[in-house]
């Protein structure tokens, strides 16, 4: 081979060790709880002594703007604002629940499948086809596929529902409870998994409240239960900051509990170099 000829590019085989993170899995859900808690609290707060007898107007000086000049009679400006602070809130719970479930998708598929692949291309291609299929899913089916991967199902499966159900109200009726969204006798139900502090009174759990005194000796339990709402046909779905902090710890329940399910592998194999 004359001296100015270039090598062939070199595709020996190499090792290539791909690790998969519970941690990347469940930091969407827990992302979403940190950033929607706090800035709902912050909103609240703020909101707690606001003026909101006019509409609020730009800080930039200027007076070219929006201006409105009726109300709608009976109209609240201040509930206005906390219903849909609260509102968004809990559609970014539930997207980012979603979120975690597309991971644990493509985590249980990628243990199962990309030791089929020997090139690295060729895993490329079959990782985006795993994300686009787990987006494409709807909740229910994606719930299912996740449990069919996972140790032992999910401690909070009707949980995850009945969370997902709540939001397609929210987004696509804005809040108001059709009868699409009933699912029970008593309208549409959201159930929570929460942790449950409690003391026994007579025979009766009561859970603790808030600078609550016990006599002495008093035995205190917890245990992670069940709490649901619902909301009648034609309601509106509303939650006062307390139950959108409860809504919040329930997320991460659900994160955790994905969490602990996942399988306990790492997927190696030999691919070759050289790109796809």
């Amino acid at each position: 081979m004359p001296k100015d000829t270039p090598s062939p590019q070199d595709t020996t085989a190499q090792t290539v060790t791909i690790t998969l993170s519970r941690d990347g899995v469940v930091a969407p859900a827990l992302r979403t709880m940190r950033r929607a808690s706090e800035i709902v609290a912050f909103t609240l707060n703020s909101l707690t002594d606001a003026d909101l007898s006019e509409s609020p107007r730009p800080k930039s000086g200027s007076n070219i703007g929006l201006q409105f000049a009726d109300e709608p009679e009976g109209y609240d400006r201040k509930n206005d604002f906390i219903d849909w602070v609260l509102e968004r809130g809990f559609r970014d719970l539930a997207h980012g629940v979603r979120a975690s479930l597309e991971e644990a998708y493509l985590y249980i598929n990628l243990i199962r499948d990309a030791g089929k692949v020997t090139i690295w291309g060729e895993f490329e291609a079959l990782h985006d086809l795993m994300k686009k299929a787990a987006n494409r899913m709807n909740f229910k089916n994606l719930m299912r596929e996740v449990n069919a991967g996972l140790k032992e199902p999910l401690a909070f499966e009707e949980e995850f529902l009945s969370l997902q159900k709540v939001r397609n109200c929210l987004e696509h009726r804005h809040g108001i409870v059709a009868e699409i969204d009933v699912d029970h006798p008593n309208g549409m139900r959201l159930a929570l998994p929460h942790t449950k502090i409690f003391f026994v009174k007579d025979g009766q759990e009561i859970e603790v409240a808030v600078g609550q005194y016990f006599k002495k000796e008093t035995a205190i339990s917890i245990r992670l239960d069940t709490r649901e709402r619902f909301f009648s046909l034609g309601s509106r779905v509303s939650f006062s900051g307390e139950e959108f902090d409860e809504i919040a710890m329930g997320s991460w329940l659900f994160a955790s509990d994905l969490a602990s399910k996942l399988p306990d592998m790492a997927v190696a194999g030999e691919l070759a170099g050289g790109g796809k």
